[in-house]
């Protein structure tokens, strides 16, 4: 894997089977190498090609799975754009989770004790986003309802998928998508995206050990030899009963 590569080969090649998992895989995994990416680039041409590639990338996904509702990439983007297409994206992978036949089964994660922690400190920030934004009253009443049922959620032992992106989505719905709803809480819809990605790291890790402590498949025993003319079975090494000796002591 080259440090640049969004995606990896290997993502490629270990893809889940329905296409909504495809395209939430793919997200999650783009986003996390992004932030890696943009956290070690200083240079700000750089950062900016890193989401046009980002974006393209995400755009192309999308269009190939059959996802609608992305916004359209425009020549030149701005940070503006950027943003608002991480919002709707974000949308759009809450709603492909809840919606895939993934989720109708239990699913969930022990998350690890930094993952908990780094979670619990990204809501405190998230908090002081939400207090800093232009909103009104009742949209921040209601992201800080929000940010309360997620702390409520990561005292659970296991943390539920369904739970968290229902989370997700209300979180995005309450902000909405407009250019001036982004613009009054840019950092927000970010902040929700590394949770998320937090989440999905663990459970990757989660999976990975158990299929690595899961026990072999049980031998087939070889099947009984018939016995031979003897009394004994065949194969050069039976015996008759006129083999044992009286003074076997037991």
């Amino acid at each position: 894997m080259s440090a640049y590569d969004l995606i990896p080969e290997e993502t490629y090649a270990n893809l889940p089977e329905e296409d909504a998992d495809k395209f939430v895989t793919l997200v999650r995994t783009a986003q996390s190498n992004l932030q890696r990416m943009l956290d070690d680039s200083n240079a700000r041409d750089f950062s900016d090609e890193l989401r046009s590639q980002f974006m393209a990338t995400i755009q192309g996904i999308a269009e190939a799975l059959g996802v609608t509702g992305l916004s359209e990439i425009r020549p030149t983007i701005e940070y503006g754009d950027y943003t608002r297409f991480q919002v709707i994206l974000a949308g759009i992978v809450a709603k492909t989770r809840l919606r895939s036949d993934v989720l109708a089964k239990p699913h969930s994660v022990a998350l690890g004790r930094v993952t908990r922690a780094k979670i619990r400190q990204e809501v405190e920030q998230l908090r002081t986003y939400v207090d800093e934004a232009d909103l009104t009253p009742a949209k921040r009443a209601a992201l800080n309802d929000k940010l309360d049922e997620l702390l409520a959620e990561l005292e659970h032992r296991r943390l539920s998928f369904a739970k968290t992106m229902a989370i997700a989505a209300s979180i995005m719905g309450t902000i909405g998508g407009t250019a001036g709803a982004i613009a009054a809480s840019p950092k927000i819809p970010a902040g929700i995206s590394f949770i998320i990605s937090l989440v999905g790291q663990d459970k990757e890790q989660e999976d990975a050990e158990i299929a690595r402590l899961a026990p072999p498949p049980l031998a087939i025993a070889a099947p009984k030899q018939a016995p031979s003319s003897t009394g004994g079975y065949g194969g050069g090494y039976g015996f008759s009963h006129e083999d044992l000796d009286d003074d076997v002591p037991f």
